[in-house]
């Protein structure tokens, strides 16, 4: 029986989290397939955990300078992935999502006339320099790919308003979700937690690690967390997720560092980050995953962006858009602790993904599309 051998290609954590399952159940069925995995980025913590959790180890590692221009990281890309395509040969490429990296070996793929399954496909904001450059790399992406993973019928829509052809397009759930239910019990306990906890105080945990918000975006951001913070410094404790860029955290020290009830963290765990968000009284982020995980956690999530390529969420009432004006984001804060009837309606929201069997979708839809050679 000749096998599909599928190239996968991740760099981020989150391009780990969605596409790793996927090589799991690939490797549980080696009569059928075999995956080659190639890793578009550092070993950063995060992901040799999730790496470690499903046991894997890339067979490449392309190293790329991530301070470069996004033209010099796709010139890169292109010339370090057309050896390995020559010695591989792949059936298909699986990219997610819309990084520099993975737009970059979609394109060499379709010179090599490789087949590209794309995971995440017809994710819009309809916007093509929100997020920037996500969006339009997106868009070519899903010029480029000959499989459409969609999450939603929603992203199937955009496809389809793009004129790809219906036959190409698989509407499979969120990976995320999936993962996220499949995942043991683990301690989801944290000495800050504990210590929040302990003093009877309600956590606000907040992210902002998105480079559009950095700059003046994010120091209107913290003017309105910091106003939050004094205003019910009684009730309420802020944990701050320091972003990896060292002029974010100046900032953000620089904020927050006399403000008692705020506390900034440098989270290398996974399980820390499941920390705060299992026991988070609301979230504010601008993260692409916590948005995806939102209608799992039964919390309110304020997004700190004016659109989102996740209005499923926004629709089903999880998820609010506030983007970063200080007095929005303190207005939309301050609505949630003092209105009872304002929370509840935020977190009985229906989940707007099919998430059941999503890899066994995927699976199927790669066996019945592609041919081994």
């Amino acid at each position: 029986m000749a096998k599909l051998k599928a190239m996968v290609v991740f760099g981020t954590w989150a391009e780990a989290v969605k596409l790793l399952p996927l090589v799991k159940e690939m490797q549980e069925q080696p009569l059928h397939f075999v995956p080659v995995l190639v890793l578009t980025g550092p070993k950063e913590e995060w992901l040799n955990q999730i790496m470690d959790y499903f046991d894997l180890v890339p067979d490449y590692q392309l190293v790329i300078n991530e301070d470069q221009s996004y033209t010099k990281v796709t010139a890169n890309v292109l010339t370090k992935i057309d050896q390995i395509f020559c010695e591989e040969r792949p059936n298909v490429l699986l990219v997610q999502g819309a990084s520099v990296a993975s737009l970059a070996i979609s394109l060499a793929a379709t010179y090599h006339q490789i087949t590209i399954g794309h995971v995440d496909a017809g994710r819009r904001t309809q916007n093509k320099y929100e997020p920037f450059p996500e969006e339009i790399n997106r868009q070519v992406m899903d010029t480029l790919a000959n499989i459409h993973f969609a999450p939603t019928e929603l992203n199937r829509y955009n496809l389809l308003l793009e004129n790809q052809e219906a036959a190409a397009i698989c509407v499979t759930g969120s990976l995320v979700i999936e993962l996220a239910k499949q995942l043991p019990k683990i301690d989801v306990q944290h000495s800050l937690v504990e210590q929040i906890n302990v003093s009877g105080k309600k956590l606000l945990f907040f992210t902002m690690s998105r480079k559009e918000n950095w700059g003046t975006p994010m120091e209107k951001t913290f003017r309105g967390i910091k106003q939050f913070a004094e205003q019910y410094r009684d009730s309420f404790a802020v944990v701050f997720l320091l972003p990896h860029d060292s002029f974010a955290q100046e900032r953000a020290r620089d904020q927050f560092e006399n403000i008692e009830n705020i506390h900034l963290l440098q989270l290398d765990e996974i399980k820390s980050m499941h920390a705060f968000l299992s026991n988070a009284h609301i979230i504010v982020t601008d993260s692409e995953i916590i948005q995806e995980l939102s209608p799992l956690l039964s919390v309110p999530v304020l997004v700190l962006r004016d659109i989102t390529e996740y209005p499923e969420s926004v629709m089903t009432g999880s998820l609010k858009l506030v983007g970063t004006e200080t007095a929005d984001v303190r207005r939309e804060l301050s609505r949630l602790v003092d209105s009872v009837q304002e929370y509840q309606k935020m977190i009985a929201t229906a989940d707007p993904y099919d998430n059941t069997f999503v890899c066994k979708r995927m699976i199927d839809c790669l066996k019945n599309k592609v041919v081994p050679n």
